[in-house]
């Protein structure tokens, strides 16, 4: 049944909750743990990818690039989080690649309203610009980056990123 479950899964379910709830289903809390196993493995291996797609075309894909990249997306709730003082954007072929070295991943922008996201996150007092892509795509693009490395927290005591505080203030370009 595994090997029915991941075939579906290349064909392209939904979300990880249809897959795991088709899983225990089919085989049970046995099937899930054994899905578990084969997904972090291929997440480790770079197989698979999170991305948020909107009406059938893909917005955001994020890679993992360590073995330590978490299986589930975690939400970022309501901490305030801004664009970490490390991410970088870069061209490779067609294609604009947000990298960071704090980063588990490297996200693959697929559309260019990221950017505006991205632009709203490099300071949390930045008043939002209106966006056409829907309020539960944006929240999915930024749990995303959340989860991917690509966001840190506010410190509103401080006034700045976590990732501006020492020890890591040092470690500027």
């Amino acid at each position: 049944y595994i090997l029915d479950v991941l075939r579906g899964f290349a064909r392209g379910y939904s979300t990880y909750e249809a897959l795991t709830a088709h899983t225990l289903r089919r085989g049970g809390i046995d099937g899930l743990r054994a899905l578990h196993e084969y997904l972090e493995a291929l997440f480790a291996r770079c197989w698979i990818a999170h991305r948020v797609c909107h009406r059938g075309v893909r917005i955001i894909s994020v890679v993992p690039v360590t073995g330590d990249y978490p299986l589930t997306v975690r939400a970022i709730g309501k901490q305030r989080a801004m664009l970490s003082r490390f991410a970088f954007l870069r061209r490779d072929g067609a294609e604009v690649i947000l990298e960071s070295p704090m980063a588990h991943a490297r996200a693959v922008l697929h559309d260019p309203r990221v950017l505006t996201l991205l632009w709203q996150r490099t300071d949390v007092r930045t008043k939002r610009v209106p966006s056409d892509l829907p309020i539960g795509i944006r929240r999915s693009i930024a749990n995303l980056l959340w989860s991917g490395g690509f966001l840190t927290a506010w410190d509103s005591a401080a006034g700045l990123g976590t990732d501006e505080a020492p020890p890591l203030i040092g470690c500027g370009i």
